[in-house]
This record gives C-alpha cells, sequence and structure tokens, in this order.
C-alpha cells in the first residue's frame, strides 16, 4: 500500500461499497461537484441536471455532496490553520478564499486530513444526519454513515511520518 488516499479515492472507496455499479458515474458527478462545492443543494442539481438519471447514481450524488462537503471542510480548516500560523496578523477574507482554493485543489491531489477516531465518528454522524434530510429512510443513512466511517478510518491507517511525509507503511509511525 502507498500514501493515505486523496478524498477522491475515499469516495470512490465509499460508493464501491454501496453500489460497485455506479462507479462509471463518478467521475463525472466529482467534476461537477468540485465546480460548485460550496452550495450542495446546488451542486447535487447540476449532477442530476447533467442527464444521469437519478436512479442510476442514487448513491453516488449523495456521497459525494456529503462526504465531498464535509472533506471539503476538513481540508479548508487544515488550510486555514497553516495560514493562520505563517501570517496570523494578515489572515483576512482574501486569504480564506484562497485556502478555499487550493482547498479544492487539495480534494483532488491531497491526502486526507489526518483525523483521530473520535473524528471520523463525528463525520459519519453528520453524514448520516444530513442523509436523514435526503432521503428520509434512516436504514440508507446508516449504511451510507458505515461506509463512511469505514473508508475514513481506513484512510487513517496511514500514518504521517515523523518527517512530515506519508509513510508507506498502514499503521506505522
Amino acid at each position: 500500500m502507498g500514501n493515505r488516499p486523496t478524498s477522491y479515492q475515499v469516495v470512490e472507496a465509499v460508493v464501491a461499497r454501496l453500489d460497485s455499479e455506479e462507479l462509471p458515474y463518478l467521475g463525472e458527478i466529482w467534476v461537477t461537484y468540485i465546480h460548485t462545492p460550496d452550495n450542495q443543494r446546488r451542486a447535487r442539481e447540476s449532477m442530476l441536471g447533467s442527464g444521469l438519471e437519478p436512479q442510476i447514481v442514487e448513491w453516488a450524488t449523495v456521497v459525494v455532496t456529503l462526504l465531498g462537503g464535509i472533506l471539503l471542510d476538513a481540508v479548508k480548516d487544515e488550510l486555514n490553520e497553516q495560514v493562520r500560523g505563517r501570517m496570523k496578523p494578515l489572515f483576512t477574507l482574501i486569504g480564506r478564499r484562497r485556502a478555499g482554493k487550493k482547498a479544492v485543489q487539495a480534494l483532488q491531489e491531497a491526502p486526507v486530513p489526518v483525523m483521530d477516531p473520535e473524528t471520523c465518528t463525528r463525520l459519519a454522524e453528520t453524514v448520516r444526519v444530513k442523509a436523514l434530510t435526503i432521503w428520509n429512510d434512516p436504514e440508507r443513512a446508516v449504511l451510507l454513515s458505515d461506509a463512511v466511517l469505514g473508508e475514513l478510518l481506513r484512510a487513517q491507517e496511514y500514518k504521517t511520518a515523523p518527517d512530515g511525509s506519508d509513510d508507506a507503511t498502514p499503521g506505522s509511525a
């Protein structure tokens, strides 16, 4: 195994757990989401308006918008902390906007942020609650949150080495 997975790879793994037949559509859904990441409703409408039938991508659009949004927030928080640490007095709206653009790029390229198990559990619970508002189906919401929790925890098995690089060995540091 290699470095910690990217956010896209975590999203892909969750969709694969839930319905692997939706994987061929995931790339298109992801690209659509990346263009409207701060507005989940608009992103979901844009994805469904792209010609994909809702029943074909039943899980993928929800996984991308909910988990993508949560991972985007986590990446933004991580980047904001880096910016604050270097330029505390200069941290302005411009700095936050730059961090937002970098976060969208990081979603596609950088490893998922390091999170402790409690944070992974909290994020999975957030996904469950938001999924309930979309589907009003507790069983599906639990299936989704369980898949999210499993993949977030699996992604955390790749520890960061003391030198700050990603270690190639799961669970070692």
